[in-house]
């Protein structure tokens, strides 16, 4: 059975019918990992997720003012320049949370925890990354998979709804930084610039290094600082730590070796909540090198665990580790030379 537009019967029931896969499909996909390299050890984004710092750009003649929001709705709210913005741009560095504010967001709506969000009847999360080589809004929709292939409503039907209901529709275009196929007549690009979709709100997440190039495309821009405050990072912390004196414990160690720096940054807050777990006894690591490498050595003492069995992995000393951290770092490197900001590894 496929479904078409012929009046606002038909209309309605195309939005039921999306809203019924995609609303679940938000729901099951919206997790994050506990342990960054295991696909099974993710949990519910509810579970996990801590209300980030978010900033608004603002930019005059004498410089960039940046003002603090109160949470991630109020990207919603305009400017005198542009009172209903449609363009919106968030930045921010690296593992600072940009994806995962895309699954929160995407969660948000599919369970009706946001009233802002319930003004649209279609989110569309896609990640950019997924869709380089597609050269349509078709065939952006089919690459990212959001309906089920077998459905009621086709694809086609899907596109002619959106593009006759752009103002009920918020597409999510996330990591723009790792969108490394962009052409100059990409549609993913005149999504941004406004020359398609022009009346949906759209929301465009990338890192800093390529935030020049919608700088100008945008309405209002947004900034991600991801954890300022000892208190966001104690709130993260306790979804790791067992117990308040080990959270305690835990702040006096990042204080002590000035690593709040790195702990504002949720990946990299991550990693040392699990370093100082698997090494609370021991002397824990006072440099980012040492960080990083202790990080190495518990994930390959987490593969050995799990499959105890076989023998892929042995133990590794730190000089090895270092090693493999610097080749790693070389392989990184060259890919940012020709233009990628990731690489896959075997």
């Amino acid at each position: 059975m496929i479904v078409k537009i012929h009046g606002n019967q038909e209309a309605s029931s195309i939005i039921e019918k999306c809203q019924e896969q995609l609303k679940p499909r938000y729901a099951t996909f919206s997790k994050a990992k506990t342990v960054p390299w295991l696909d099974s050890c993710s949990v519910d984004i509810e579970e996990i997720y801590t209300p980030l710092h978010w900033v608004r750009d603002e930019r005059k003649p004498s410089g960039v003012t940046q003002e603090e929001l109160g949470d991630y709705t109020d990207m919603f709210i305009g400017n005198r320049y542009h009172p209903k913005p449609t363009r919106m741009l968030v930045y921010g560095r690296p593992g600072i949370g940009k994806s995962t504010f895309c699954k929160r967001a995407a969660c948000d709506w599919s369970k009706s925890l946001q009233e802002i969000l319930m003004n649209f009847y279609i989110l569309l999360l896609i990640k950019l990354r997924d869709v380089c080589d597609m050269e349509n809004i078709r065939d952006v929709l089919r690459a990212s998979k959001l309906l089920a292939g077998d459905g009621l409503v086709s694809v086609d039907s899907f596109y002619h709804y959106i593009i006759n209901n752009q103002d009920k529709v918020l597409p999510i275009l996330d990591v723009y930084d790792e969108y490394s196929c962009a052409k100059e007549h990409s549609h993913i690009l005149e999504i941004c610039k406004g020359e398609l979709l022009r009346d949906s709100h759209v929301i465009v997440t990338t890192r800093q290094i390529k935030c020049d190039e919608l700088r100008s495309l945008s309405h209002v821009l947004f900034e991600i600082h991801g954890f300022k405050s000892w208190k966001q990072i104690k709130t993260f912390a306790r979804k790791f730590l067992t117990s308040e004196q080990d959270v305690s414990e835990f702040k006096t160690y990042l204080q002590e070796k000035a690593l709040k720096g790195m702990a504002e940054i949720p990946l990299l807050l991550l990693i040392l909540c699990l370093v100082w777990i698997e090494r609370r006894h021991e002397e824990m690591p006072t440099s980012r090198a040492d960080i990083y490498t202790s990080f190495i050595q518990t994930m390959l003492n987490h593969r050995i665990k799990r499959d105890a069995k076989s023998e892929p992995f042995k133990k590794l000393t730190s000089e090895e580790i270092r090693k493999d951290v610097s080749n790693t770092g070389k392989l990184a490197f060259d890919a940012l030379l020709q233009g990628s900001l990731f690489m896959r590894l075997s």
